[in-house]
């Protein structure tokens, strides 16, 4: 979010559709567009539980305004260079990861330590 940064949600099973509506958009993102309110305006790229129909109802029925992104393109879509950013800075921690908790930890630690200026 604009000058706020969101907790980084991890979803411990594959991700599909229903399961990115429930624990993801339920719990973080309506939530938060609430609290911005109007003009709230929500970025996400083509992933499949993104862009299946039931996400894009669940977006309407909340009045949730997407911007549309492609899905590979870090300079149209900033969401894509922080993912590289994320990548990196696990990848280059000095003990990997061995565990998918440890992985989760590493993820979310990262993700608090990049800078605000980085994130905006």
């Amino acid at each position: 979010m604009y000058n706020n940064r969101m907790d980084l949600v991890i979803v411990p099973q594959r991700l599909n559709a229903v399961r990115y509506i429930e624990d993801v958009l339920e719990e973080c993102l309506v939530p938060a567009a609430i609290g911005v309110g109007p003009g709230f305006l929500f970025v996400q790229d083509n992933a499949r539980a993104h862009s299946a129909a039931v996400t894009r109802n669940f977006l309407r029925e909340n009045e949730i305004e997407i911007m549309e992104c492609p899905a590979i393109s870090p300079d149209l879509n900033s969401i894509e260079r922080l993912w590289n950013l994320l990548d990196t800075k696990v990848r280059n921690r000095y003990r990997a990861p061995q565990t998918l908790q440890e992985l989760g930890d590493a993820l979310k630690e990262e993700w608090e330590n990049i800078p605000e200026e980085e994130i905006s």
